[in-house]
C-alpha cells in the first residue's frame, strides 16, 4: 500500500495526465485532482488530521469524483489506469440504468426499488438489485446471490470486462435478437427493445462492429 497520496496519485494514475494539490483551510486541508487535458476537477475537504488527508480512501473517493464529472461532461478516458476504469464503470451502470427502464426492467427491482451496481474498488462486483448481495464477477465463479440466468451473466461479464480493459460490448448483445422466429431473447417488446438500444448506443461501453470494440 502507498503510504501517502502523492505515492497514490503517482502508482494508480498518470501524472501526466492528473495533477493533486493540497491547500490548508481553516477546517483542514482541501484536496484538488485535475485532469490536465481538460481542465476538469474535483475538490474534496478533507480535516487536519494528516492520515485522513493521505489515505488510500480519500484518493480514491477523490478519483471517483472526478470519474463522475467526466461522465456528467460526456468525456472518455481510454487505458488501463485506475480513473479509466472509475470513468467506465459509471458509463456501465448508465447501461445497467438504460435496460432497467424498458421491457421487462431487468437490473430493477420494484419491491426494494432497487437497480443493480457496478462497482469497482480494484475490482469489479455487482450489487444485485434482489438480494443486495456483493457479487462476485469471476469467470468461472459461483456468482452467489445474482438473481440472473445465463445471458445477463454473459452481459454483466461483458461489462466487467469493459471497465477493467475497455473492451467495447458490440450492440448486438443488447437484447439478442432470436436465431429463429421474431422478437429477441429478453422478451423486451419490440419497440421497448429498439428505444432501449437506442439509448444504449448513445453510450462509449456500446460499439456497433467488433473490430472497434478497444476503448
Amino acid at each position: 500500500m502507498h503510504t501517502n497520496g502523492i505515492d497514490w496519485i503517482t502508482g494508480m494514475l498518470d501524472p501526466e495526465r492528473f495533477a493533486l494539490s493540497s491547500k490548508k483551510t481553516t477546517d483542514g486541508h482541501l484536496l484538488t485532482l485535475e485532469h490536465r487535458r481538460t481542465g476538469l476537477k474535483a475538490e474534496l475537504a478533507v480535516g487536519p488530521d494528516a492520515a485522513a488527508v493521505n489515505s488510500m480512501e480519500t484518493m480514491s473517493t477523490l478519483c471517483g469524483m472526478l470519474a463522475k464529472t467526466f461522465t456528467d461532461a460526456k468525456l472518455h478516458e481510454t487505458g488501463k489506469h485506475e480513473f479509466a476504469k472509475q470513468v467506465r464503470c459509471f458509463y456501465a451502470n448508465q447501461l445497467i440504468e438504460v435496460i432497467s427502464q424498458h421491457g421487462r426492467c431487468f437490473f430493477f427491482n420494484a419491491k426494494n426499488d432497487r437497480v443493480a451496481q457496478l462497482v469497482y474498488d480494484g475490482t469489479v462486483y455487482l450489487i444485485d438489485e434482489k438480494s443486495g448481495n456483493k457479487v462476485v464477477l469471476r469467470t468461472n465463479g459461483s456468482w452467489e446471490g445474482f438473481g440472473h440466468g445465463g445471458t445477463l451473466r454473459d452481459l454483466v461479464t461483458m461489462m466487467r470486462d469493459y471497465v477493467m480493459k475497455g473492451d467495447r460490448i458490440g450492440m448486438h448483445f443488447i437484447g439478442i435478437q432470436r436465431t429463429f422466429g421474431k422478437g429477441n431473447v429478453w422478451g423486451y417488446p419490440e419497440d421497448q427493445m429498439e428505444a432501449c438500444r437506442a439509448a444504449a448506443r448513445l453510450l462509449p461501453i456500446t460499439i456497433e462492429k467488433e473490430s472497434e470494440r478497444a476503448a
